[in-house]
């Protein structure tokens, strides 16, 4: 894994693997925590992609000077409604954003569960 911060995902670990069906995964080649709905946070640098409600997505777009709606990477790498991009500037700012993770992992384990394309046979 590369391109995250060691003491951010120490303090996370911790915290969404002790939640009811987090597990480890990886998004982008960086840290993700993953739901039986499916990836819940992704850890990326100093950013997260977190899921959530539309309407807290919009809510934290509006009032959260470290919410984005397209992330580090630029404009072309909106992850839809459900995504918010945090830049998160320390660990302090991590630790106030504790919930908010709970939140995404509660709101993605209520999601249906995306069915796996199927592969086609080798020939």
């Amino acid at each position: 894994m590369k391109n995250y911060l060691p003491a951010y995902k120490e303090y996370l670990d911790p915290i969404l693997f002790d939640t009811l069906n987090v597990r480890p995964g990886l998004m982008f080649g960086c840290p993700g925590y993953y739901t039986t709905g499916g990836l819940a946070v992704c850890h990326y640098n100093d950013h997260f992609f977190i899921k959530l409600p539309a309407d807290k997505v919009t809510e934290l777009l509006a009032h959260d000077p470290n919410a984005s709606a397209t992330g580090p990477m630029g404009p072309k790498r909106s992850m839809g409604k459900n995504w918010v991009f945090l830049h998160v500037k320390d660990l302090s700012e991590l630790k106030a954003y504790t919930p908010l993770f709970l939140q995404s992992v509660a709101f993605v384990e209520t999601q249906p569960r995306k069915a796996k394309a199927k592969r086609k046979p080798l020939t």
